[in-house]
């Protein structure tokens, strides 16, 4: 995600300063280093006020502002972890307030795997059908839908699902060594 707070037209303040002195100022060297150390203290806190503004959104925040988000929703941090997973999962839970559902579980699923999901309910069992993907990390999954509002009395299956393009031999066994009707299918 590409936000800026500032469209810069100079590459830097020192830059811009020197535009607006007088042209007998330009070349006195004194008032030049004096607009050089002005424009590299104004460069410093353009970079603070810029980060501070991106702090604003989970996906350009810094380090420190995503761990503050997860000390204030009780997440444990974990160092091994990089900063854009610890995002999506702070995402995840602000997200995932109030009643769970399908479509929100699918929505959590969306944003941690970057996968469509199948979800469904049967008998006390919520299971999840997930498309294999080798970024799918099943153990970060199973933290935050633990983290979520699911009941403790419903249990949760998670499956990696792999569609398999093929063909495939299909028979029914009558006795061990039997086999009545084989057929081949295209997947």
């Amino acid at each position: 995600m590409s936000l800026t707070f500032y469209e810069k037209a100079f590459a830097n303040n020192y830059e811009e300063f020197i535009t607006y002195y007088p042209a007998f100022y330009q070349q006195v060297y004194e008032m030049r280093e004096i607009l050089r150390a002005q424009g590299r203290l104004m460069d410093g806190v353009e970079a603070k006020i810029e980060q501070a503004y991106l702090n604003n959104f989970i996906d350009c925040a810094d380090a420190e502002t995503i761990g503050n988000l997860e000390t204030f929703l009780n997440l444990e941090y974990n160092h091994t972890i990089e900063l854009e997973m610890r995002r999506r999962i702070v995402k995840t839970h602000f997200a995932g307030g109030g009643k769970m559902s399908g479509s929100l579980i699918k929505a959590i699923i969306k944003e941690l795997t970057d996968q469509d999901c199948d979800v469904s309910f049967d008998s006390s069992k919520l299971v999840i059908e997930i498309p294999f993907h080798d970024d799918v990390d099943i153990a970060v999954i199973r933290e935050v839908l633990n983290n979520s509002t699911i009941p403790a009395h419903i249990a949760v299956d998670i499956y990696l699902s792999e569609s398999n393009k093929g063909n495939i031999r299909a028979g029914i066994v009558w006795q061990d060594d039997e086999v009545f009707n084989l057929k081949e299918a295209r997947l």
